[in-house]
């Protein structure tokens, strides 16, 4: 295993460019040349080496610390981030060997930069001797137009001088940086001429880190859909559902769907009752990270409950009840039961009904649902007609006067005194203890009393009577004592002689 030197920039971040240096094994950048020819070596000349002190060039400008590309062959120096990590910046310098003069040398249509594209760079830079020398056979380059110079045919131009034959050169400065990163970087040679590239590339880690969350469990009934609620993977990844586990039968026409298996929200649609374990995996675009979570579809048949009473019509006082007959359609879920008017009926905790008062009333059963064998909750009802309890007629225990014996013109009260609660009381006067002949004393009382005039009477005695009424009829009349009804006597006034 090779072992390369790296500087530790910063905690997500490697540069080869300082003199600290830590060692990492396996390094997070290789490199390596595009065919396998390999550098060529003479003397002190060596092929590409990563140390810490890359512009250390230990005497000749094409030492160590340089990339060494062979004239006459199509080679190419490739960086290439390991996953986890992009390079975002690169920076060399660049020579060409048949520069050996004090005079300022241009190399056209040096070199280019395989697969990349104008969309990956946030900047790019070509300088010689620090002013902007950014072109392709004498024709300017910008970010613009990158993508038109940057291939084979064109390419970019290069411009060197030699201070002298032993010591340092100046050389063609080139940077680039990338708006989020990218996995490698080819520097392709395009001329004969044999070129040294000095390099530095810094590298970071990725900053795509997956994580997934599936969203909280869901319940849903057969053939109807849910809307998952799993947190969306965000840029630079993408999320896709799977079906981990699915109950039997649930394959070919049976099995669920999903309305989009990248949606973070898709709807999921069962087609068969049981429990489903749903997948949300997280990668990123690069693939330097993935991530997953669970969650639970619980999915249950529908059920149709059928309520059926002994009788469902009732009445208050006959000590009569109606007893339930519930079909749950399969279900094991637990009842519990619901009168609507307990005031008219009760429902106890087995269903019986018992009634309470005249009037109407709803029982509901509801069924649990059955997680065991994943049936739904649901309920049935039965709707009570409860009739009064039946009235006797009013029986009348007496009918009393308060003054037996009266004169003409004067008044008497009556009262009745009767029970099973009369609505309605009608009076009545004879001369006889008899109801022949009777004479009504005018329309019926809602109270048990009548007050009556006997200024309308002759002296005699006369017997006063009560009819009393209810729903379930009238009473037998029942007559008072005589009455006596006297005449007034005269008033005789003497005169003294």
């Amino acid at each position: 295993m090779r072992k390369i030197l790296l500087v530790l920039y910063s905690l997500l971040s490697i540069s080869l460019t300082s003199f600290a240096s830590v060692e990492i094994d396996p390094a997070p950048l290789s490199w390596g040349y595009s065919t396998d020819k390999g550098p060529s070596k003479s003397g002190s000349e060596t092929h590409l080496e990563i140390i810490a002190d890359n512009v250390n060039r230990q005497g000749n400008f094409y030492n160590k610390g340089t990339g060494y590309l062979k004239n006459g062959s199509s080679q190419a120096i490739v960086f290439t981030a390991d996953d986890g990590y992009k390079i975002t910046s690169l920076s060399f310098d660049i020579y060409f060997s048949t520069a050996t003069n004090a005079s300022v040398q241009t190399q056209t249509k040096a070199f280019y930069f395989d697969g990349l594209s104008a969309s990956s760079l946030s900047s790019f830079s070509i300088t010689y001797n620090g002013e902007a020398f950014c072109k392709s056979n004498g024709t300017d380059v910008t970010t613009l137009n990158f993508d038109t110079y940057n291939i084979s045919s064109k390419g970019f131009d290069v411009k060197q001088k030699v201070v002298n034959s032993s010591t340092a050169a100046e050389p063609t400065v080139v940077s680039l940086s990338f708006s989020s990163g990218v996995q490698s970087v080819s520097i392709n040679r395009i001329s004969n001429d044999r070129f040294i590239v000095k390099y530095s590339v810094t590298i970071a880690a990725s900053g795509c880190t997956a994580t997934a969350n599936a969203g909280a469990d869901k319940n849903t009934t057969v053939n109807t859909g849910v809307a998952l609620a799993a947190t969306a993977a965000g840029d630079g990844k993408t999320g896709a559902w799977t079906v981990q586990s699915a109950p039997d039968g649930a394959t070919g026409d049976y099995a669920p769907t999903f309305s989009s298996t990248s949606s973070a929200t898709a709807t999921f649609t069962p087609k068969v009752k049981g429990s489903y374990t749903l997948r949300w995996t997280v990668t990123c675009t690069e693939g330097e990270s993935s991530a997953n979570d669970d969650m639970e579809v619980s999915v249950c048949a529908p059920i149709s409950p059928t309520l059926d009473y002994t009788s469902t019509s009732l009445t208050v006082g006959a000590g009569n009840s109606s007893a339930p007959s519930l079909d749950k359609d399969g279900s094991s879920g637990t009842v519990t039961w619901e009168s609507s008017a307990p005031a008219k009926a009760t429902v106890n905790s087995s269903g019986v009904v018992t009634p309470v008062a005249a009037g109407s009333a709803t029982i509901t059963a509801t069924i649990a649902a059955d997680a065991e064998n994943h049936y739904c909750a649901n309920t049935a009802t039965a709707d009570f007609t409860i009739s009064a309890a039946p009235v006797s007629t009013p029986v009348i225990s007496s009918v009393t006067v308060d003054n037996s014996t009266v004169c003409v013109g004067d008044d008497i009260t009556l009262t009745c005194t009767a029970s099973n609660s009369p609505t309605s009381y009608t009076w009545y006067r004879n001369t006889s203890a008899s109801t022949a002949g009777a004479t009504s004393l005018g329309d019926a009382t809602a109270t048990n009393t009548k007050t009556t005039s006997t200024s309308a009477l002759a002296a005699g005695t006369y017997y006063f009577y009560c009819v009393a009424t209810n729903a379930s009829g009238s009473s037998d009349p029942v007559f008072t004592s005589a009455v006596k009804v006297a005449t007034k006597p005269g008033l005789t006034i003497s005169l003294a002689p």
